[in-house]
């Protein structure tokens, strides 16, 4: 019984994981302690390294609620009210398709000039196709890297039963960055 659970243990390690991946991965965030280093124009469209990944647009993180073509916009604008508040605008070739407001300790929180989004957590394993029965939690931060470009880092852990067995934990990190327009 010992060796089994020797066995049991040493693949969970082996098949525990971590990645961290995205353009500019090594590219940190700015430190600020004002809002208004957030101000300005930023194109909607994240840039990849990777070819194949589909197309994370800054839009669809701010506004997560449908009622919004996030094809059809093409910049964000940001613009900084007083020291608590944010009004974010969706532009498109037609002018401004959205406007909202948001609010520090309400929609999000600030430290070290990075906006932290709320930490979202749930189950997996009740969706078809999803083969980990366990629990995921993933966090959103968006800021400015220390060469000016808006930065997003999506980070991510998941654990639990690979095939209701194989127990597994897994944590990833994936930077977008989305260019600051002149």
């Amino acid at each position: 019984m010992h060796h089994l659970w020797t066995v049991i243990m040493g693949v969970t390690l082996l098949l525990s994981g971590c990645s961290s991946n995205g353009i500019d991965a090594d590219n940190p965030f700015a430190a600020s302690s004002s809002l208004q280093a957030l101000a300005g124009v930023y194109q909607n469209k994240a840039q990849t390294d990777h070819p194949q990944a589909p197309a994370l647009r800054l839009s669809t993180i701010i506004w997560r609620e449908p009622g919004l073509t996030h094809d059809e916009v093409e910049k964000v604008e940001v613009a900084v009210i007083d020291e608590k508040t944010l009004q974010v605008s969706a532009i498109g070739s037609q002018g401004v398709v959205r406007t909202d407001r948001f609010i520090k300790g309400k929609h999000f929180n600030f430290r070290d000039g990075q906006l932290e989004l709320q930490r979202e957590n749930s189950l997996l394993g009740f969706t078809s196709g999803e083969v980990m029965l366990g629990i995921g939690s993933g966090k959103l931060t968006l800021g400015v890297d220390t060469k000016g470009q808006g930065k997003v880092r999506h980070e991510g852990v998941a654990a639990g039963l690979v095939f209701l067995f194989l127990p597994m934990a897994i944590q990833t990190n994936e930077d977008y960055r989305f260019v600051r327009l002149p």
